[in-house]
């Protein structure tokens, strides 16, 4: 399928792949929002410095997922809350347009 779930057995569905994905971009999000809060936040030159390389390293990731989801050609309304513990269609609205 894509490197980042190349680790997965052969006989995992394809929605399962993608509602993974899904997920991994959404708490990629949320590490970006706090890594973003964090730099607000920091006043020690160093502090600084740290936020923003994790800042640039969450943005390569976010960048790498949202690359993998178009390519599947999953699109996902963040606004729709999304419940992964099910694992179903119904569940979660598969469709990352708000994220790109």
């Amino acid at each position: 399928m894509f490197k980042f779930l190349s680790f997965f057995k052969k006989d995992t569905s394809d929605e399962i792949q993608k509602m993974i994905l899904i997920e991994e971009i959404q708490n990629t999000n949320k590490a970006l929002n706090a890594a973003y809060m964090g730099f607000n936040n920091a006043l020690e030159p160093d502090m600084i410095d740290c936020y923003i390389y994790e800042v640039n390293s969450i943005q390569k990731r976010y960048k790498f997922l949202i690359e993998n989801a178009k390519s599947l050609g999953i699109t996902y309304d963040k606004t729709i809350p999304c419940d992964l513990t099910h694992l179903s269609r119904s569940s979660c609205n598969v469709s990352v347009q708000s994220l790109l």
